[in-house]
């Protein structure tokens, strides 16, 4: 076998382990309950995991509450399927003060979000609706 068809064979395989052809666009929003955008969660993560497929997408809050999630990329999408969402803040820089909490700590973990969507084929766009603090 030459080397340019071994080639193609292990992109195919590649490919296949990794479930590329199943990643669907996600370009999404997080509101609070009230419908109005979450600004104030500019710069927390949003994170996605598939129980299915056993593999996550992860994304940045934008200020306009705003995200896109990518699996491979940055934002390629998120797989196919059922996925728990999780919300976090971002890293503390220690010449900072510790920024004020926006949304209760349950939402930092996938087990305790209460977060889920499902991802189809196709561009996603969600709505995720979290609890503000007071």
């Amino acid at each position: 076998m030459n080397k340019r068809v071994v080639f193609h064979l292990a992109m195919l395989a590649a490919f296949a382990i990794t479930g590329c052809g199943k990643v669907q666009p996600v370009k999404g929003r997080v509101v609070y309950t009230d419908g109005s955008p979450a600004t104030e969660l500019a710069g927390h993560y949003i994170m996605f995991q598939s129980g299915e497929h056993k593999v996550g997408a992860t994304g940045v809050i934008r200020a306009d509450g705003t995200f896109t999630v990518g699996t491979h990329t940055d934002t390629d999408g998120a797989m196919l399927g059922k996925q728990r969402v999780a919300i976090s803040p971002p890293a503390r820089e220690i010449t900072k003060p510790v920024p004020k909490k926006v949304i209760l700590d349950r939402y930092a973990s996938f087990e305790t979000s209460n977060l889920e969507i499902d991802i189809t084929s196709g561009t996603n766009t969600p709505t995720i609706t979290v609890e503000k603090l007071e």
